[in-house]
């Protein structure tokens, strides 16, 4: 099978989403933070995704990880492409993702960087969500050090394509 292109897919996904939660889920600010809240939308997310993205992708096609997962099975089969020559991009500090978004790269050439998809990402769990990134990981990249890590990278700024290898 050929790659597909899903980009307007994943963007219809991440508008639902972010309608959903900032709607329905998010909590009300007299209420306090609610975590189980959180864990019962991610449900929603991830059910949401296979509906809009995965529904009409061959059944082998990973799903996205819930929001507390950092495990990911879809940088195998979701690539982030962009048309930019130098994208800018958050790298996260640590090998083994953290909570920290601020290696000293900046930016990244597009035409020797390979990005997986690992989700969308948004800063605030519990908040308002905007869900303005692509939560990434570098697959190639000129600097070896890179390889590995997670990244950040603008949704409006990436294509999103479907390959699972199998032609």
């Amino acid at each position: 099978m050929a790659a597909i292109e899903i980009t307007e897919r994943v963007h219809a996904f991440r508008e639902a989403a972010r309608h959903l939660w900032n709607t329905w889920f998010r909590m009300n600010p007299e209420s306090g933070q609610d975590w189980d809240l959180r864990d019962a939308y991610s449900e929603v997310y991830v059910a949401l995704f296979n509906a809009m993205v995965k529904h009409h992708l061959p059944a082998e096609a990973a799903s996205i990880p819930h929001l507390w997962s950092k495990e990911s099975e879809m940088t195998a089969q979701y690539w982030v492409e962009t048309a930019l020559e130098d994208l800018p991009i958050l790298i996260n500090r640590d090998l083994n993702a953290g909570g920290y978004w601020d290696h000293p790269t900046k930016r990244v050439r597009s035409d020797s960087t390979k990005l997986g998809l690992v989700g969308i990402f948004d800063w605030d769990e519990v908040g308002f969500r905007d869900l303005r990134y692509f939560r990434v990981t570098i697959l190639e990249a000129e600097d070896q050090e890179l390889v590995g890590r997670d990244a950040l990278v603008e949704a409006s700024d990436c294509r999103v394509i479907f390959d699972n290898g199998i032609s």
